[in-house]
């Protein structure tokens, strides 16, 4: 959409939004004047609009969802190309909210007294409160958790 007439936006009445050379512009109806864009965090153009004392940030290409028939359906508004800061009418549609899976991370569950460390698998113990580590490093769990009880074992024998 090259050029447009001036839409109301709406629930902000004094406020009008147009496309003109593909670009959106928002006029104040008060001041009679165009605003002026900013920019959010994340690049995304945005601009402060107000109405009976309450005052709302909003990235433009939410305004043209409001104001204008988007391709799509959907209540997210997706840029084509990627760019965030592209707001021509041809570069916007709407889209669903794609929910991925959770990821899923395996802990490998490890026998009491066990840990791994730098792939090999480690026994501990406290004694009086202090960590003391078990001579030697284990190719399995199972192994480090046998030293570990031989050493439990071995306390309690003395």
């Amino acid at each position: 959409m090259k050029n447009s007439d001036w839409v109301d936006i709406p629930n902000y009445p004094n406020y009008k939004i147009r496309f003109h050379n593909y670009q959106p512009e928002v006029l104040s109806v008060k001041r009679n004047q165009l605003l002026k864009q900013s920019k959010d965090p994340c690049g995304y153009p945005k601009l402060l609009l107000s109405h009976q004392n309450k005052s709302k940030m909003f990235r433009i290409h939410k305004l043209i969802q409001l104001c204008f028939d988007l391709k799509g359906t959907g209540s997210y508004v997706k840029h084509i190309n990627g760019v965030v800061d592209d707001n021509r009418f041809e570069n916007l549609c709407n889209r669903e909210v794609v929910s991925r899976p959770p990821k899923k991370t395996k802990r490998l569950k490890l026998p009491k007294g066990v840990f791994q460390w730098e792939g090999k698998f480690r026994a501990h113990i406290y004694i009086d409160g202090k960590r003391t580590y078990i001579a030697g490093s284990y190719d399995t769990p199972q192994e480090a958790h046998q030293a570990y009880k031989n050493k439990v074992e071995s306390i309690e024998k003395a």
